[in-house]
């Protein structure tokens, strides 16, 4: 099997939409590196993705939506979650939070989630009604990948569908910032320190 080269335009998007409704995986453009999704809430097509990134499923997958509203279904949001969405997203913030839903490649008692503000991304998290896996689209451990031409030698004949956006501008990876434990668990494109301004500001009110 040979991936699908798709283009980052509407007939690109419809097209992934329509794979990762089948179960398949596609490669995709953020507004960081290249990430593989899928369809989170399916066991089978999770499964196929840990297999072919290489990576251990002790090590939980984060998820992007389109919207509040979408999201709503699937975290539990307190005001600090909040707060965070609406300073940092859609943009590169991942939160984790306790879920509502369970999703297979996620522990019982946590969800990582974001809103992305890559173009293509944030269409296809609004097209697709659930949430879509958001990892980076490399083997396990290894660097995150920002050109179509990488993304495809690694992965043309484990997946469906590539989406080329050509070479991405290298930029740090998301945050990661724990609402459960209150604390930053990867430091990235948002910084620590804005973190705690936003939230202190908001307690200050």
């Amino acid at each position: 099997m040979k991936a699908l080269i798709l283009h980052a335009d509407a007939q690109g998007l419809k097209k992934a939409v329509e794979i990762l409704k089948k179960g398949g995986l596609v490669i995709y453009p953020t507004e960081t590196a290249y990430g593989i999704g899928c369809d989170a809430t399916s066991k089978k097509a999770v499964k196929r993705l840990f297999r072919i990134k290489k990576r251990s499923s002790k090590k939980p997958l984060s998820v992007i939506f389109g919207s509040m509203n979408r999201l709503n279904r699937y975290v539990y949001l307190d005001k600090h979650g909040i707060t965070l969405i609406k300073s940092f997203m859609p943009g590169p913030l991942t939160l984790v939070a306790k879920p509502k839903k369970r999703l297979p490649g996620s522990p019982r008692n946590e969800i990582a989630f974001r809103i992305p503000s890559g173009k293509f991304a944030l269409s296809l998290a609004k097209s697709f009604p659930k949430p879509i896996t958001a990892t980076s689209a490399n083997v396990s451990g290894e660097k995150p990948v920002y050109a179509f031409g990488d993304a495809f030698e690694l992965f043309r004949d484990k997946i469906d569908a590539i989406v080329d956006g050509g070479r991405l501008p290298k930029r740090k990876v998301s945050t990661v910032f724990n609402l459960i434990a209150m604390k930053t668990v990867r430091k990235g494109a948002v910084s620590e320190a804005k973190i705690k301004k936003c939230l202190l500001r908001k307690r200050a009110r």
